[in-house]
């Protein structure tokens, strides 16, 4: 029902080193005036915070509580506090994305989120797994041979016997399946359960690395399996690349699982799957706190998502954005802070060339690797000067030197090893030459090669 609530914060004074005899009680009353004047310090109470509560069944406001700074501790004499009055927020007010409610005097209003965090409005973002996440929990079972043939018709699912369950890395980047690799008959269970005040989704971002077709993760939306990708398929097996998949939900309770399977054969791969964020929305009507960027990343006031700094910047909460490293310092993206750049060895730089000329020469020079981060005005090596008329790559294998200096396949039915031959050699009986293509020697990307990076990157890929 309607709730009233005026908070009667108690606060204690340092004990008084004379006792009251001694001191007589004049001098009694002056310290505890004191001490009151102690517990009223504006300080104190401009750093007290109202934290809001969820709206459970049937209710028509949101519990309300003070919270005092971390750093406060109340004397030793008693004395009272009056908070500010304040009323509690209805359950029915709704927040958008970048917002969060704030209780106040005006019975809570949505305010933007401050700059360094986000909200999504009405559900939350995991993504920062130092610990597994209250509201989660991970269970494994194993299938026991022996108490199958000995009792077909019993339970041979042992749980938190030969399995492992889902954690943090140790670096808290992901969830991972557990260290499950060359046991048999497992299923390891990461388990969610939410109730979704209106029709809303969950999201999350995984890969996975396992036996094709046998091995891989499955997720259960109210124990009913879901497609993992475009094509319908509920196991995923091979998934190199992060992928996000987003699914309905309805209003109500519901249960959500995702399932590391393993059966008999063989393991290959890392034999594991990986939980990047795990989002949903529709699960309040508003968030009574927005929620930290992770480390490295940074938004301004009344964001809905956060982002990285560029190459060369970190987030600086005082200025409420990204700033450039000072001179001498550099930042990959995700950094969360600069780091002095190192003097620069033979390894920081690559060679690039020309295309061929007429007679067989190029021109041979050098840049830096992407991302540039050494500094070559502290010591270490300069980038070394161009080389004029450098020979041009030899032909690989398969291929002959033409007049032109062209490289050209081999014809049917013979070969060579490269090394600019300007024949191919015909295959002795009993043998036969397949048609292929080997790159031992690159000056560009050849015709049906491309590369790039998924992520934040420091570069453009290979």
């Amino acid at each position: 029902g309607m709730q009233q609530w005026g908070l009667l914060m108690m606060c204690l004074a340092l004990p008084l080193t004379l006792s009251m005899t001694e001191i007589g009680r004049e001098a009694w009353e002056a310290e505890r005036r004191q001490a009151d004047d102690r517990c009223m310090n504006p300080a104190v109470e401009a750093g007290i915070s109202m934290q809001l509560g969820t709206c459970r069944d049937g209710a028509l406001q949101r519990s309300a509580a003070a919270v005092f700074p971390p750093d406060y501790k109340p004397d030793a004499t008693r004395c009272e506090m009056n908070l500010p009055p304040a009323k509690e927020p209805q359950c029915d007010v709704e927040c958008g994305p970048g917002e969060f409610l704030t209780a106040d005097a005006g019975g809570g209003v949505c305010a933007p989120c401050p700059a360094g965090t986000f909200s999504i409005g009405q559900g939350v973002v995991l993504d920062r797994w130092s610990k597994m996440p209250p509201q989660m929990t991970s269970k494994c079972f194993s299938f026991d041979i022996e108490a199958y043939y000995n009792d077909p018709g019993g339970d041979q699912w042992v749980e938190g016997t030969a399995c492992d369950t889902w954690k943090p890395a140790e670096d808290g980047d992901f969830l991972y399946s557990g260290n499950n690799t060359d046991l048999d008959y497992v299923e390891s269970f990461l388990v969610l359960h939410l109730r979704f005040f209106r029709p809303g989704e969950i999201w999350f971002t995984y890969q996975v690395d396992a036996e094709e077709f046998a091995d891989g993760l499955i997720f259960r939306i109210d124990n009913e399996n879901q497609a993992l990708d475009p094509s319908g398929r509920e196991l995923a097996s091979v998934q190199p690349d992060r992928r996000t998949a987003t699914f309905p939900v309805s209003e109500g309770w519901h249960i959500f699982k995702w399932i590391y399977v393993k059966d008999f054969l063989w393991t290959r791969g890392q034999d594991v799957a990986r939980l990047f964020d795990i989002g949903y929305n529709g699960t309040d009507r508003a968030l009574s706190e927005c929620q930290p960027c992770f480390s490295g990343a940074t938004s301004e006031e009344g964001s809905a998502v956060c982002g990285v700094c560029p190459l060369g910047e970190v987030f600086n909460a005082t200025a409420g954005g990204c700033t450039p490293c000072e001179e001498g310092f550099y930042a990959l993206k995700g950094f969360d802070q600069c780091r002095p750049r190192p003097p620069c060895t033979d390894e920081d730089y690559e060679p690039v060339y020309t295309q061929c000329t007429d007679e067989m020469k190029r021109v041979k020079s050098f840049r830096w690797r992407e991302p540039a981060v050494c500094d070559p005005s502290v010591g270490g090596v300069a980038l070394p000067a161009p080389q004029q008329g450098a020979p041009c790559a030899p032909c690989p294998p398969g291929t002959m030197k033409n007049w032109e200096g062209g490289c050209l396949p081999c014809p049917p039915g013979k070969y060579s090893t490269g090394a600019d031959v300007p024949q191919c050699e015909a295959c002795p009986s009993g043998h036969e030459a397949p048609l292929g293509k080997r790159y031992d020697f690159l000056s560009g990307w050849p015709q049906g090669l491309a590369t790039g990076c998924v992520g934040d990157c420091g570069g453009g890929g290979w």
